[in-house]
């Protein structure tokens, strides 16, 4: 088994969504998360169970870096789940055809198969994934 298939193993048993995986010569950088959201003692896990496999320590004798993190607030919803995983919450949403306001901001009400609903002070609107650029969760810091 070669290193990225005994990686997606490791992931592939603690039901995670892999975002990004990078295997370089001195760095192994995973991106991850799951349905539920991801937390520091997970990733702090996962990581030193990377660290322990032979494939690793055969392949790397001299060692490796291996960082495995969550994608940041910053960026943009990628996957199904992670509009699941903010219903009730503020988002931004950029279209890729610009008949409306471009974002688009509001509370996402709804997830849908092929679509989600986002409410703001002028109703309620219905986005194809089709037809979305990018959407992120909008950030709010109350002092």
């Amino acid at each position: 088994m070669n290193i990225k298939d005994s990686l997606i193993q490791i992931l592939s048993k603690h039901d995670i969504h892999i975002f990004d995986m990078i295997i370089k010569k001195t760095l192994i950088k995973i991106v991850i998360d799951t349905n539920d959201g991801i937390n520091i003692k997970m990733l702090t896990n996962i990581s030193k169970e990377i660290n322990n496999l032979e494939e690793l320590q055969h392949y790397y004798q001299n060692g490796i870096k291996v960082e495995v993190s969550s994608p940041g607030l910053e960026e943009p919803f990628k996957k199904r789940f992670q509009y699941k995983r903010n219903i009730n919450k503020n988002i931004k949403v950029y279209l890729k055809n610009e008949d409306k306001s471009n974002p688009f901001i509001g509370k996402l009400s709804i997830v849908y198969d092929n679509s989600i609903v986002v409410e703001n002070k002028s109703g309620f609107h219905e986005f194809s994934f089709d037809n979305i650029e990018k959407s992120f969760l909008k950030i709010e810091i109350n002092w």
